[in-house]
């Protein structure tokens, strides 16, 4: 397998970079092993800024599964990939249906594609976080969800078939 790292950022209330004060999170996609119509991918975040955060769980893979289609894949044509799995219907997020993010800390989310999207083998594919699935939130030292802004940096993979 050859992967290439593609970058792109976003950024909720259009703010970008890492600003003193600020909160960030960067979000690494990287790919584990490919095998027939199995791509397993790990997503990584890292809270670079100056504060906690609050991610949601039901918008990463969640002990490897997924409800929704967080990931944009799509063929080496760029043609967009179909989400085949799951999507959960759910009530608004209430605190416990966030996990907290400590200031300088990482956690990784492992998922096989494959289960979730149409991957056929030989085909290369490109994958980047769906950012209108993405939720990330202040959090503050009384547990609950604070105003200020967080800026999101994420990348993308190309995942291609060995020859």
């Amino acid at each position: 397998m050859r992967i290439a790292i593609l970058g792109c950022a976003f950024g909720f209330s259009g703010l970008l970079g890492a600003e003193p004060g600020r909160l960030v999170l960067d979000v690494r996609l990287s790919e584990i092993s490919r095998m027939g119509s199995s791509l397993k991918i790990r997503e990584t975040l890292t809270n670079s800024g100056t504060g906690d955060l609050w991610i949601l769980k039901w918008r990463v893979p969640w002990m490897g599964q997924l409800s929704a289609p967080l990931f944009i894949v799509k063929d080496c044509d760029w043609w967009p990939v179909p989400y085949i799995g799951l999507e959960a219907k759910r009530h608004a997020p209430t605190i416990q249906d966030f996990v907290l993010l400590k200031r300088g800390s990482t956690m990784a989310f492992d998922v096989d594609l494959g289960k979730y999207y149409r991957i056929r083998p030989g085909r290369c594919y490109s994958i980047s976080v769906d950012r209108q699935f993405f939720d990330a939130r202040q959090a503050t030292d009384k547990n609950e969800f604070g105003t200020e802004s967080v800026n999101i940096d994420c990348s993308a993979i190309v995942s291609k078939p060995e020859h």
